[in-house]
């Protein structure tokens, strides 16, 4: 028996807007472009609305839009994999399993663990992380603005990036399941 059509609507807006963060943070992780990113959010969101009669109510909403936007996602692939380079599925596969008991906490969770975490990092280190994500600046723009070699950025960042992962995953009470950047 199919739902009247103005609850159906109401469903879905109520459990999209409880689960797209979650469905943009997947997508963002898996799709290096942000423009095209964004065009993948929108695709899936769509693809969502249209096949929302075939989602059962009851189970999680938000794991099975992010398999809607998996498949979504290996689309885009499969049409841009001739001229660019994209993670394997297998690959990402393994960082989505890895990324999900984060998925779990919310964003004001995770933002709270994030800012307190980023005052513990030195003056220099927030610099580092200011530059690259708030400004975007790439690594050798940051070098030249530092004075420091490319290769130390990148160091310095990396090691960086892993005591705020360590960090925000003791803070939410989260084993950090992400391997170091230093050792892959």
């Amino acid at each position: 028996m199919q739902r009247p059509m103005k609850n159906v609507q109401t469903d879905f807006i109520e459990l999209y807007a409880l689960a797209h963060p979650a469905i943009r943070r997947f997508i963002f992780a898996h799709v290096p472009d942000h423009h095209e990113a964004e065009d993948v959010l929108q695709t899936a969101s769509a693809v969502l609305w249209k096949k929302f009669d075939e989602y059962e109510k009851g189970t999680s909403f938000t794991s099975w839009a992010i398999q809607c936007a998996r498949y979504e996602i290996y689309t885009t692939r499969r049409r841009y994999a001739r001229s660019r380079i994209i993670l394997t599925p297998e690959l990402s596969e393994k960082a989505a399993e890895q990324l999900e008991p984060f998925d779990l906490a919310s964003e004001d969770e995770r933002q709270k663990a994030l800012d307190h975490c980023l005052s513990q990092v030195a003056d220099d280190g927030r610099s580092l992380i200011a530059a690259r994500y708030r400004e975007g600046k790439r690594y050798a723009e940051i070098a030249k603005d530092t004075g420091k070699k490319e290769s130390h950025v990148r160091t310095q960042l990396c090691r960086i990036r892993a005591a705020l992962r360590k960090c925000i995953a003791s803070r939410l009470g989260i084993r950090d399941v992400l391997p170091s950047e230093a050792s892959s």
